[in-house]
């Protein structure tokens, strides 16, 4: 079994051997895909702004992270009833 390897600018997962291994002075090892995550990331752009990364996806859609409800009023009663937003 290969153990996937998360990339630290684009989130994406690699299998080991493959992507770029940056070091930093402080010993921190970060993983790279490409030299595309590199170079936002050397220009310290925010990767959830950037619409070709995970987070992005993960902030934009939110689906796993936030569940938005609704309140329904039903005419024959008073009684709410809360609906998820799986059950529209």
């Amino acid at each position: 079994m290969v153990v996937k390897i998360s990339v630290h600018h684009c989130g994406r997962e690699i299998e080991p051997g493959t992507g770029i291994k940056y070091a930093l002075n402080n010993g921190t090892i970060l993983y790279f895909c490409s030299r595309k995550c590199i170079k936002n990331w050397e220009m310290k752009r925010d990767n959830k702004k950037l619409k070709w990364t995970v987070f992005y996806n993960k902030v934009l859609n939110g689906k796993h992270l936030i569940q938005k409800t609704l309140v329904v009023l039903k005419p024959d009663s008073v009684k709410r009833e809360i609906v998820g937003r799986n059950n529209i």
